[in-house]
């Protein structure tokens, strides 16, 4: 006869000590600000690549000129117990679509180490950023697109 096996974490409140079953602690994932990386001059010639850091920094390179000053990388909560293990799931890349031409993003950076533990209090603030490719012969439009972040836990 084999021994059952239950995972459990220990948890102390007020004094009382609960066992809760571990698969009870789930990690939770909020998104709190969409990746985005602004307006800019493109195409028609223009092209190169803009990059927007986890700090909310942005830079162009080759002949893509930065216009205004809305822009911001995705920004996440991540909850779950003080200690408890995490892996998050990044993209490699994405497309972004708008009026039949497409823009992928590629280098998805996050501000955190993507394996870890979560802090005492048991949060974590995620940010992430990329870099976009603008071609020489990009349409100006808003492009937009989605992408999966994910997380699980050990």
């Amino acid at each position: 006869m084999k021994g059952l096996r239950l995972m459990v974490k220990i948890v102390v409140l007020g004094g009382i000590l609960l066992f809760i079953p571990a698969n009870l602690c789930a990690l939770t994932l909020t998104k709190n600000q969409d990746l985005e990386f602004g307006r800019f001059v493109g195409g028609a010639g223009f092209s190169g690549t803009i990059t927007l850091d986890t700090a909310g920094g942005r830079r162009a390179s080759g002949s893509v000129r930065l216009l205004g000053v809305a822009y911001s990388p995705a920004r996440y909560a991540l909850y779950g117990s003080p200690g408890e293990a995490y892996n998050i799931i990044l993209p490699t890349s994405l497309t972004m679509a708008g009026a039949g031409d497409q823009m992928e993003v590629s280098e998805v950076t996050c501000s955190v180490p993507v394996s870890g533990t979560l802090p005492p209090g048991g949060s974590l603030a995620i940010a992430l950023g990329g870099t976009v490719t603008v071609k020489a012969t990009q349409r100006s439009n808003t492009y937009l697109g989605t992408f999966d972040v994910s997380v699980t836990g050990n």
